[in-house]
């Protein structure tokens, strides 16, 4: 099933949700900021011979955060395999976060959608867009690798200090870090759980699976 959704992405069946955003209450207004993604979405989709099932609007929505009811609504959609493809027109319409849109891109190849952003050349549907979907991917971990050295480096700075650091930490500061910022995002106890499973996260216990309690017990152990 996962595979056939993936090859319909070159289908003349193809069905697509476009998502188009503006964050400030004059674009909303005004509709300038959403007309023009609109026809651009469109008019690439006619090109394609794909399907527009459905256009999700956030407006006046930052995209700082994934807490957005209209994106949450096109991800659950595709997830649910009601459609094959989101189309977006630019980046920074989708999230403003590198590390966001890998993560879209994750749980799309998971579900077996694929993701079309057409700024930059993401296009999951070619191998060419895959491609480039996988070097944001490894600056997204270079990002995230950083800053568990910047926590190792941090506390080893309180501990020369002589502030104790409490009991020993069991699960890497870079980890707890990837939580913390999935939640500042917005998104749900079970999703980060996804998120992680989909990512290849190890968690403390060998073997077993994130799951939304043990999540909720890393953010409360952190203080995030």
């Amino acid at each position: 099933m996962r595979i056939a959704r993936q090859l319909a992405g070159m289908s003349s069946d193809t069905r697509v949700i476009c998502y188009v955003r503006v964050s400030t209450d004059k674009q909303v207004e005004s509709g300038l900021g959403l007309e023009a993604q609109r026809a651009v979405v469109e008019t690439e989709c006619q090109r394609r011979g794909w399907t527009i099932i459905d256009v999700v609007v956030d407006e006046g929505m930052s995209a700082k955060s994934l807490q957005r009811p209209g994106i949450q609504s096109a991800l659950d959609r595709l997830n649910a395999g009601e459609a094959d493809v989101l189309v977006c027109a630019k980046l920074d319409r989708l999230s403003r976060s590198v590390m966001d849109v890998c993560q879209i891109g994750s749980m799309a190849g998971h579900y077996g959608w694929n993701l079309v952003l057409l700024d930059c050349n993401v296009d999951t549907t070619t191998p060419y867009g895959k491609a480039q979907l996988n070097m944001m991917a490894t600056f997204a971990q270079l990002e995230r690798e950083l800053i568990g050295i910047r926590t190792k480096e941090a506390l080893q700075v309180k501990k020369s200090q002589g502030v104790r650091l409490g009991r020993p930490v069991v699960m890497g500061a870079a980890i707890e870090e990837r939580i913390a910022h999935l939640r500042q995002a917005g998104l749900s106890m079970a999703r980060i759980a996804e998120t992680l499973n989909v990512e290849g996260v190890p968690t403390v216990k060998a073997g077993s699976i994130w799951r939304a309690s043990t999540v909720q017990r890393v953010l409360v152990r952190s203080g995030a």
